[in-house]
């Protein structure tokens, strides 16, 4: 969650806690997913705004500070410590790896393998180095580097997958492929040590119309989740169970 949701006030903001802290009872987990440039809690607390996205555009003080402050506003407001996190857009970099190892993170999945985009504007990321897909710990050296594994963050990647030369993200959007995608996972994937994470994104903006009517993502979501069922040893996990699993 981006911790702007906190810059709501009185009775908004007392609904927005309550909601959040429901979804926490019934055992969903919460983390955090920064987004600088459209933050206002964050700006507002750092006394600044801010026009990018990715973290390319920020130097490390800058970015634990990011990571420290959004932390902070999540503890104040439901209590409770996150350990999970996702930069927006997918943007992290070298520094954000050794932010999130400062401020007691221990899983992130912003990794999108074989994939990078807006390579000229504030939404910048890149991921085209990386060609796994089993977690590993990151390096403080070079984000994008599996081999050096020398930081104690351990990325769980989004799950990527090829159709027609185009490499796409696992997201509901993509409907029967995304089904074809975890096939193929499901019968490739080396599960023989250690259980394969296969990580779904999408956004509560598109779960959610304001009439309340169901939305295509929760209809596309509710049918890999009956799709995946069908198969023996599949298991709904959150990222921190995710992580328990596989460490």
């Amino acid at each position: 969650m981006s911790t702007n949701c906190f810059s709501a006030e009185n009775e908004e903001l007392n609904k927005i806690n309550n909601q959040l802290k429901s979804l926490l009872k019934e055992k969903h987990e919460i983390g955090l997913h920064l987004h600088p440039d459209s933050d206002l809690a964050l700006q507002t607390a750092l006394k600044e705004r801010f026009q990018n996205t990715s973290a390319r555009f920020y130097n490390y003080n800058q970015i634990n500070l990011f990571v420290k402050i959004s932390k902070q506003l999540i503890q104040k407001n439901l209590g409770i410590n996150p350990t999970s996190f996702r930069w927006g857009n997918w943007a992290l970099n070298t520094d954000a790896v050794k932010a999130l190892q400062e401020n007691g993170f221990k899983i992130d999945s912003s990794a999108t393998p074989r994939i990078k985009g807006h390579l000229k504007d504030g939404m910048h990321y890149d991921w085209s180095k990386v060609d796994e897909h089993y977690p590993w710990k990151l390096s403080l050296n070079d984000y994008q580097d599996t081999k050096h594994q020398n930081s104690k963050v351990l990325e769980i990647p989004i799950a990527t997958f090829n159709f027609m030369g185009k490499t796409l993200r696992a997201d509901p959007v993509y409907s029967e492929l995304l089904k074809a995608a975890f096939d193929y996972y499901y019968k490739n994937a080396d599960r023989s040590k250690k259980p394969f994470v296969f990580v779904i994104i999408s956004h509560s903006i598109e779960s959610t119309h304001e009439d309340e009517s169901i939305t295509q993502v929760i209809r596309d979501m509710e049918e890999i989740n009956k799709h995946a069922k069908q198969f023996d040893h599949v298991e709904f996990l959150t990222i921190n169970q995710g992580y328990n699993s596989i460490k």
